[in-house]
């Protein structure tokens, strides 16, 4: 017997066998049945790194809207400072002066709010980390204009000395 005929004989025989009364009846529903939970398979991992990604985008933007108003001492005041660099990184060239201003005048307004206090903890904190902003913009590079400006206000604010 060569290939092709037994091919045939196999083909006859597969095509006589009949399918039983359950498969007939049933077969339809356990076959949607099986799609059904290999379609839910990969739905659950993917439902699963999706709600985990919004979790973390969500609490990370929580945290960071959060330190925007934290105070130098503060435990979210890291986050805020780490905020104001990414800004920074991420701005466009010609909005990188505003960007700087915008964490000199935030840093300047935390030094006087500090010194309206008596308690001079805070006050020298706001300081530090006034001079920290300012030194840190100078070293990476940021635009020339606004640290000009934060220089010549640092020394006028210094004492004269004869």
């Amino acid at each position: 017997m060569n290939l092709t005929s037994a091919l045939k004989l196999l083909k006859h025989e597969y095509e006589a066998i009949e399918p039983s009364q359950l498969l007939i009846e049933h077969g339809w529903e356990a076959l949607r049945g099986r799609i059904a939970e290999e379609e839910a398979s990969w739905k659950k991992p993917l439902f699963l790194v999706t709600t985990i990604i919004l979790l973390l985008v969500l609490t990370t933007g929580g945290t960071v809207y959060a330190a925007q108003s934290a105070k130098p001492g503060d435990p979210l005041y890291g986050v805020k400072v780490a905020s104001e660099r990414v800004a920074l990184r991420l701005a466009p060239s010609p909005w990188k002066d505003d960007v700087v201003e915008v964490i000199l005048n935030r840093r300047v307004a935390e030094v006087e709010e500090a010194s309206k206090h008596e308690e001079t903890r805070q006050q020298t904190q706001a300081e530090q980390e006034y001079v920290r902003s300012v030194d840190h913009l100078r070293a990476v590079g940021a635009p020339a204009e606004p640290l000009r400006v934060e220089m010549t206000r640092r020394l006028l604010a210094l004492p004269l000395q004869s």
